[in-house]
């Protein structure tokens, strides 16, 4: 598969929760303003909760939140993209009753300050998920939740310190290697995210400043206007969002995830014995069928759940049946 087509399918997952994104509170009247065209990011709006880290020599500030008491054992969950938010999986934080939750938008995704291209690489996800981890629980297991990248990035993550994780549930992960992404481009329409105004603004300028962000943001949601139905079923459901980090996204999925090398989240895997839970959708070109023929024969010990009568953000979807899984699977709850 070319890099283009590669290329169209990361980024095609990246993007479309935020083609159903409702934009609201956001006053029109003065273009060039801050928070006009979408909702400041955490070092512009400092009422947001947040903290600070340290990645790749730069400092930081992240949009964050905590669930539940933090002598519990600890439980991330990754959210996916890249360049995506947390918001349509707040449902998970009923979790709280056994684990102390935390969320977060990665770095340059969502609500978090927004990074340049030299902070973006495999490694520094990792050191990212690490310094979370060392800001709140520096001694403790993690379990991982990751949805759709985000189960993609907890197996990075696992890939480089697989003796920090306790347990990980994916639900319906991207293609953990690029070898296995042409199944799932081949049911998903091409076409081209090569606009003029995207590469102008995203290739063009050394430095892209706040207001420009705000405007790749914002008409990132408009390219995926038609890109939905291969992962979506029962009609378009607004799936909550906050914003898009659309040059994490483009810059990601042009360096790193379609790079002549490829990638391949699998290097470890061998050594995942714990048995791991895939959730996948009833209706999604990553859906059950997917997962079942490319994912499950990986792991030593998954498997893999349908849950019925949602598509690919099945915590929109049917999120009370995604909690069940959940629960059933977690040690905490058994």
């Amino acid at each position: 598969m070319d890099m283009v087509r590669i290329s169209g399918m990361l980024m095609r997952m990246a993007g479309i929760v935020f083609t159903l994104l409702a934009v609201t509170g956001c006053d029109i009247t003065d273009p060039y303003e801050i928070g006009t065209l979408v909702p400041a990011t955490a070092d512009q709006n400092p009422a947001l909760p947040q903290i600070s880290i340290e990645v790749g020599g730069h400092t930081r500030k992240i949009h964050l939140e905590t669930f539940g008491v933090d002598t519990l054992p600890p439980l991330f969950v990754l959210h996916g993209g890249p360049g995506a938010d947390y918001r349509h999986l707040l449902p998970l934080s009923e979790l709280s009753e056994s684990y102390f939750v935390i969320m977060w938008d990665q770095r340059g995704s969502g609500l978090s300050e927004r990074i340049q291209k030299d902070e973006i690489s495999f490694e520094y996800w990792v050191a990212e998920l690490e310094a979370v981890k060392n800001h709140f629980v520096p001694d403790d297991k993690i379990t991982l939740v990751g949805e759709s990248w985000g189960g993609m990035y907890a197996m990075l993550y696992y890939e480089y310190h697989p003796e920090d994780v306790a347990q990980i549930a994916l639900l319906e992960p991207g293609p953990l290697a690029n070898s296995l992404s042409e199944p799932y481009e081949e049911e998903v329409n091409d076409y081209s995210l090569s606009d003029d105004w995207l590469n102008d603004m995203v290739w063009n300028m050394e430095f892209l400043g706040p207001y420009d962000h705000e405007q790749i943001d914002y008409k990132w949601m408009l390219v995926f206007e038609q890109a939905a139905g291969a992962l979506l079923c029962y009609g378009y459901k607004t799936t909550p969002a906050w914003r898009f980090g659309a040059y994490l996204a483009y810059t990601a999925g042009h360096e790193l995830l379609d790079a002549p090398q490829g990638y391949d989240f699998t290097a470890n895997i061998e050594s995942l014995t714990d048995p791991v839970l895939i959730l996948a959708s009833e209706c999604s070109a990553l859906g059950y069928d997917y997962q079942v023929t490319y994912h499950e024969p990986l792991f030593p010990n998954a498997q893999v759940n349908l849950i019925p009568e949602s598509g690919h953000f099945t915590t929109v979807d049917a999120p009370g049946k995604v909690l069940a899984e959940l629960k059933k699977f977690l040690r905490e709850y058994n």
